[in-house]
């Protein structure tokens, strides 16, 4: 694991993504596949299931530190990554008594006891500190790491605190960072992409369609990158993503050149049709086949070799004609699930709203024209309609061959007219319009120009701060978290938690201002004096049963400070109710 270690300092102390780029590229080029293929796994910050949490970790190393765990937790405040500051603290000499790791020191074995030194402080190398030295990237990934969920908790602990004792101090950065799943090194997917596709001799597109969905890490995997192995049939392809529509490009340009459609309020997925699978994937990159039981039944009547682009939206099925959309908060009770009963089937309806066709009969259709992959859509989905049973999905929900509804055209006059429309969105629980422009091709992520997103105006409501938390990673050590109440009478409502909006001097200034004006402490929350109002922007809004409120806001963020306000004018829990209605 040495070169990887090294990989990773390399990287720490690059400025550029070019550097970046060049630095990772030598690294796979030279490593074993197996454990290239990790590298690039973890570089990408890909997830699975933790073996050891960041508190667990804290806990094995307050067990065995020579200070209090009071100033630990201090530390990690400071810091804000658990791998970090355990890492400084060993290096600092804190784990036992005589046991900080400096270079060129001799080194204790994994030792009997998780925290107590040899009899008389002698430390000698065994030949387990040998065998981890000589441990690959891939055998710790593999082997060593999911081996600690086998053991209980005090052998965890004490395999750990073994590992900490033998290596070398430059390794234990990363060691903690495998431990603890997250590898967030300030290092982009587009720049580990290029970097793969250099090294292995294929383009940067295909590899981001081999990654796009997650992938396994193996030496197979750079075989399939090289065309050598079965293509995964379950695979999506890459999102093509709409920037948000600049203001000044109204009335530039001719509005027969686009085709304008609803921005539907739903998730964004691709349903996949392959070899009689069917699979549904989120722009997240995660399977939700299971969560929409009733799209991935409809699907099986696509043709073979299909991949719509889609928006899963709620959908009032028993509304006038064939209904429409409903808001999203409705959607949100099935989002999370990793099954749905019948019952949520019923009482949380939706419809597969279809804007795009990926592939047809097997073939790759994203180069074409827009105006032929919506042909391509049109056919398929009527295809579909035609072999499809005629059974409903749920008593008052949809045909199977209906759930599939079509993103129609949404004609427009002019630019006047466009605005008009955008604005009035929200009463069609849509989030405004979407600019497409006539014969692009269907691109890889965000790329300007030929997909526009023109949202309507997000609802507002000023609020007065009552709580702040500290942030995590580089504001680790300021206030950035928020709490914003409303009025309910005499009394103040938390109803939305913001994280975003404000400059890093905006910033700055309202932490200075909440370590003066804090009137009470709730572990890492401080609770400070109801002054400070700020005008909240959020996408959505809905009644909610978990919230104190009552109400649950949907992308809640700061839109700006409202220093001529002081509490007693802010927006009350009545006004937000009424943007319910």
């Amino acid at each position: 694991m040495t070169a990887f270690i090294q990989l990773v300092d390399k990287l720490d102390a690059a400025n550029s993504a070019n550097e970046k780029i060049a630095l990772i590229e030598a690294y796979l080029k030279t490593a074993d596949p197996s454990d290239a293929a990790w590298a690039a796994w973890l570089l990408m910050d890909q997830r699975r299931r933790r073996t050891v949490t960041s508190r667990a970790l804290r806990k094995v190393f307050s067990s065995c530190a020579t200070l209090p765990p009071w100033l630990l937790d201090e530390c990690y405040a400071h810091v804000g990554d658990t791998a970090e500051t355990v890492t400084l603290l060993i290096r600092a000499g804190c784990l036992g008594a005589g046991d900080a790791l400096e270079d060129g020191e001799d080194r204790g074995g994994s030792g009997e006891d998780q925290c107590a030194s040899p009899p008389g402080g002698v430390k000698k190398k065994n030949q387990n500190d040998e065998e981890l030295a000589a441990l690959t990237l891939g055998e710790w990934m593999e082997r060593e790491i999911p081996a600690l969920a086998e053991l209980s908790e005090e052998e965890r602990g004490r395999r750990i605190t073994g590992w900490w004792r033998a290596m070398p101090s430059e390794s234990l950065f990363v060691l903690n960072k495998l431990l603890t799943g997250g590898f967030r090194l300030g290092v982009s997917r587009a720049t580990v992409v290029k970097a793969l596709a250099r090294a292995v001799g294929v383009s940067a597109a295909a590899v981001t369609g081999a990654v796009t969905g997650g992938f396994t890490p193996s030496a197979g995997f750079f075989a399939e990158l090289r065309g050598e192995a079965e293509h995964n049939l379950k695979r999506p392809y890459p999102f093509y993503l709409a920037s948000p529509f600049p203001g000044d490009r109204a009335g530039s340009e001719a509005l027969e050149r686009w085709r304008i459609e609803w921005k539907w309020d739903g998730i964004r997925a691709q349903i996949i049709r392959r070899r009689g699978q069917v699979t549904i994937w989120s722009r997240g990159e995660d399977i939700v086949s299971e969560q929409f039981p009733e799209v991935a039944e409809a699907a099986e009547a696509l043709p073979e070799g299909s991949v719509l682009d889609c928006e899963l939206a709620a959908w009032d099925w028993n509304g006038a004609g064939d209904g429409g959309p409903l808001p999203f908060n409705v959607l949100q009770r099935r989002l999370g699930r990793k099954r749905v009963s019948g019952k949520m089937i019923r009482e949380v309806p939706v419809a597969a709203v279809v804007f795009d066709c990926l592939e047809a009969g097997g073939e790759d259709l994203r180069a074409l024209p827009l105006e032929r992959r919506l042909e391509a859509r049109d056919t398929i989905l009527a295809a579909a309609g035609a072999s499809a049973e005629t059974e409903r999905t749920a008593p008052g929900g949809p045909r199977r061959s209906a759930i599939f509804k079509i993103s129609e055209q949404v004609h427009i006059r002019d630019w006047e007219h466009l605005e008009v429309e955008r604005r009035g969105s929200a009463g069609r629980n849509v989030e405004g319009l979407m600019l497409k422009r006539l014969g692009s091709p269907y691109r890889s992520g965000r790329r300007r120009g030929d997909w526009w997103k023109f949202k309507r105006d997000p609802f507002t409501l000023d609020g007065v701060l009552i709580y702040a938390q500290a942030g995590s990673g580089k504001r680790a050590n300021l206030f950035t978290d928020y709490t914003f109440a409303l009025r309910d009478g005499e009394a103040l409502v938390p109803f939305a938690k913001a994280y975003s909006g404000l400059s890093n001097e905006e910033i700055a200034e309202l932490d200075r201002w909440i370590r003066r004006n804090t009137t009470d402490r709730f572990g890492p929350v401080r609770q400070v004096k109801p002054e400070r109002v700020f005008e909240i922007a959020f996408e959505g809004i809905g009644p909610s049963t978990r919230h104190k409120s009552g109400v649950a806001t949907r992308f809640p963020r700061i839109l700006r400070s409202r220093p001529e306000k002081d509490a007693a004018e802010i927006n009350t829990l009545d006004d937000a109710k009424a943007l319910i209605r």
